[in-house]
């Protein structure tokens, strides 16, 4: 479910001319082609959802989306009605300031990396050496050959990993720069809320 709304994102982060976006499930199909996506715009609303007639569900598999620049006033807005929680239940999201996770977005540090790390996220071939958001550079050797074989040694698992000269760098390195980032959106995810609470039309 979340992979479907990643690749919108992206795709609309790619796609600067699309003013609205209708996704729709893998298993829909148009009966009637003399309707347009444009019927169903309601200009007072970046996104709309439509509740399903058998059940009390609001349809996660299909929207209708402005590609607008208050979809992270709409973010902040949700994790605000959560009460900013990270546990629910039996399910808990790994804070960004406990770097507990095993991944993170590798741009967010030009590629550079550290002992904490495990998986970087983000190598996608369209932002290779492409200046711009979430550009990154591959930090390995070009032109040497990665032999699998070679992946079952823990005692020297390094052996077939050729890095190019610093791009390893000290966890306090790293977690600063990490650090500067999470406390720069915590301070923009306060002002969009306050921005939010203080619009009159919720009055």
């Amino acid at each position: 479910m979340f992979k479907r709304h990643c690749i919108t994102i992206n795709y609309l982060n790619g796609n600067s001319d699309i003013e609205y976006l209708l996704f729709v499930d893998a298993d829909m199909g148009i009966i009637n082609p003399r309707h347009r996506i444009e019927d169903y715009i309601d200009p007072k609303y970046d996104m709309l959802f439509y509740e399903r007639i058998y059940d009390y569900e609001i349809v996660a598999g299909s929207f209708l989306i402005n590609d607008w620049e208050g979809v992270f006033d709409y973010v902040a807005c949700a994790r605000s009605l959560l009460n900013d929680r990270l546990i629910f239940g039996k399910i808990k999201v790994l804070s960004k300031k406990s770097r507990s996770s095993w991944a993170r977005d590798g741009w967010l540090t030009n590629s550079t990396w550290s002992p904490k790390d495990f998986i970087l996220h983000g190598w996608k071939s369209i932002f290779l050496d492409q200046p711009g958001f979430a550009m990154w550079t591959t930090p390995f050797v070009p032109h040497v050959k990665f032999r699998l074989s070679q992946c079952d040694s823990y005692a020297n698992p390094f052996k077939d990993w050729k890095y190019k000269p610093d791009v390893k760098r000290s966890d306090k390195d790293i977690e600063k720069k990490l650090n500067n980032i999470s406390m720069r959106v915590r301070k923009e995810y306060n002002i969009r809320l306050k921005r939010i609470w203080n619009n009159p039309l919720l009055s």
